[in-house]
This record gives C-alpha cells, structure tokens and sequence, in this order.
C-alpha cells in the first residue's frame, strides 16, 4: 500500500484481448497481469501516471498511403496514440507483412505484450488480430 493508500482502487478481470485493449484505452485501467484462470487482470489506479510514446510511419517509394498496408500499436501505457504504419506495393505484400507481425508479436521473446494489429486494403480494415501473451508475476 501507499501512503495515501491503496494504488488500486478498483480491480476488474476480463477473458478477451479485444475487452482488454478497449478498457486500456479508456485510460481508467492498468494491466495487473492474469489470473491462474486466464482471466486478464486490470486495476484501476487513484492517480494517473503519464507515459510518451512515438509511432511511425513507414512509407516506401511509389506507394500511397492507405491503399495496401499494415498498422499496428502495442500497449504501453498511452491512450489514444497514433498506430504505426507501413505502406506497401500491392496486397499480396501488405498480407506478407502483416502475417510476420503477427508472428513477431507471438514470440517468446515479445514476452509480455499486448498489441493490436489491421490489415488495410483500399482504406479499409480487412483483417484484424489482438494478441495479449501473459505477463510475468508482478508485472506492471
């Protein structure tokens, strides 16, 4: 406990990665870890604490932005931050692309994340993944 007490005010579980970026996002909550179940578990904090994040946008010769192309954005602490972007020639490299994300983030050594990732096509989502791999014991 902290002097002022508690830090978490308020504790919450979910099952889904999708519930568990939104309640992210909001801002109220921090992700605590998991419980034995495999319920995710968030705490909701009496002081807000900030974080600076940076996204990028990758963006080759000759290609537009938004015709074919992956974003993505890992949790860390920042709401509402911008995704990171790559833009590609043509859809069969925005699914390439988008496929070695999605096996980068579901490695071992990505251990712990949680990260949210859309293929776009035409300035539409085609496809989109969460993935949330469990964090450490006292992970914060």
């Amino acid at each position: 406990m902290s002097e002022g007490g508690p830090l978490y005010q308020y504790i919450e579980f979910c099952r889904n990665a999708e519930t568990l970026w939104h309640k992210l996002q909001s801002g109220h909550w921090d992700w605590l870890g998991v419980h034995p179940r495999g319920q995710f578990v968030l705490g909701r904090p009496r002081q807000r604490r900030t974080v600076s994040g940076v996204s990028m946008k990758l963006q080759r010769g000759g290609v537009q932005e938004g015709h074919h192309g992956v974003r993505w954005q890992e949790w860390n602490g920042v709401t509402n931050m911008d995704p990171n972007s790559e833009w590609l020639s043509d859809e069969e490299e925005a699914v390439r692309r988008f496929e070695e994300l999605v096996n980068y983030y579901k490695g071992p050594e990505r251990c712990p994340v949680l990260v949210r990732l859309w293929r776009v096509e035409n300035r539409e989502i085609v496809d989109e993944r969460f993935i949330a791999q469990t964090p450490p014991p006292n992970y914060q």
